[in-house]
């Protein structure tokens, strides 16, 4: 069968079609969306360039700005410790007795570690890097609460506040309740620790090791505060928990009276004075074997109010001790204190330790002294 020429003219249209539609379906719209791809990419990678072109332009702000940011977490991470435990806790509340003479725990109820915080991973807000890890940590985060019952001289009480403030190991006080004697120029009371702590692999944490200490007694009947005799007393330290006298010399213009003289047991026998001079003092006492008898005075005060050439009948602990309690001067003004004068007739040592004087300029002086006396500085 022969096709006439305008048949064949017609099919070789429709060819040229179909090629066409061909190539456009299945090449040029494919080119297109790639092209579109290509274009979308260009258009992200110019964008990154242009980021990668700023941040070099500004490298050395950045390495400036990573070293400030290192130096302040590692200054963040150094106050805290690297760990906790009761141990620890003990030895801490130790080193405050240690620093202030006159400062008594005298309870301690402990806790164990809480964990409080993990610090995890941290991923990048940075368009260029998001969702990208940027930081990781096993580090945790913990508190330890501690309920202390204390006992201190008003200077010393200030000096453990600041001590607590002040400690390079981050710690808080929750609460606190104390009560004050200005007779006996004490605070005792009450207050809650808490001790933060990061642990992690990389931070040490310095255990407490006391194999090498030694605590307690072989002898259960003989310790520092009942035998005087005991080694490791050559400081009177132990007067400072355990004496029959206190003299408490302060300046006058704090709350607590200038002076204030009397047992320790028995505050409605002890003479006060708030005068800013130097008070003539003199304790005087007699006998043995049991008998004791005691007197004191402050300028004309005296106790006994009568009697008081006989004394008072007076039973001293297995030591006969004074504890005293003396302060800094707070100004040129301040110039109050004690002339003292020590009579021992008895057949025990009267052992006198003096704590928180007043450096070149003491408070305490002893004017006159009879008898077996020993005084420890």
């Amino acid at each position: 069968m022969k096709l006439k020429q305008s048949e064949l003219n017609l099919l070789i249209i429709l060819g040229v079609v179909l090629v066409v539609f061909c190539s456009y379906f299945f090449g040029f719209r494919n080119l297109m969306a790639k092209n579109d791809i290509v274009t979308d990419e260009v258009a992200k990678l110019e964008e990154k360039y242009k980021n990668l072109k700023n941040m070099k332009q500004k490298i050395d702000d950045f390495k400036n700005d990573t070293e400030d940011y290192n130096a302040e977490i590692d200054k963040m991470y150094s106050s805290f410790d690297s760990g906790a435990s009761q141990e620890y806790t003990i030895k801490f509340l130790e080193a405050i007795e240690g620093n202030m003479p006159t400062a008594w725990v005298r309870s301690a109820t402990l806790s164990q570690p809480e964990q409080i915080f993990t610090f995890g991973n941290v991923t990048s807000s940075n368009p260029t890097m998001m969702g990208q890890a940027v930081y990781q940590s096993s580090n945790v985060g913990y508190a330890m609460k501690s309920t202390i019952s204390f006992e201190a001289s008003y200077a010393d009480f200030k000096e453990m506040l600041r001590y607590l403030l002040h400690n390079p190991n981050k710690c808080t006080v929750e609460s606190l309740s104390v009560s004050y004697s200005a007779e006996e120029d004490i605070v005792s009371g009450s207050f809650v620790l808490t001790q933060f702590s990061i642990v992690g692999p990389d931070r040490e944490f310095g255990e407490v090791h006391i194999q090498n200490e030694l605590f307690g007694t072989e002898n259960l009947f003989q310790s520092s505060i009942f035998d005087s005799e005991v080694e490791g007393e050559e400081n009177g330290n132990d007067i400072i928990s355990d004496h029959d006298l206190r003299l408490s010399l302060q300046s006058s213009e704090t709350d607590a009276p200038a002076l204030s003289l009397g047992f320790k047991t028995d505050k409605s026998k002890t003479i006060t004075n708030e005068d800013n001079n130097v008070k003539d003092v003199t304790i005087k006492i007699t006998g043995e074997a049991d008998n004791y008898r005691i007197s004191y005075k402050v300028g004309n005060v005296t106790y006994p109010v009568t009697g008081y050439d006989e004394g008072a009948e007076f039973v001293p602990g297995t030591k006969l001790s004074l504890l005293v309690n003396s302060a800094s001067r707070t100004s040129s003004n301040d110039v109050s204190g004690a002339n003292v004068t020590i009579i021992n007739e008895t057949d025990m040592t009267l052992y006198i330790k003096v704590i928180n004087e007043a450096e070149g300029d003491p408070r305490f002086k002893i004017v006159d002294k009879q008898g077996d006396v020993v005084v420890f500085q």
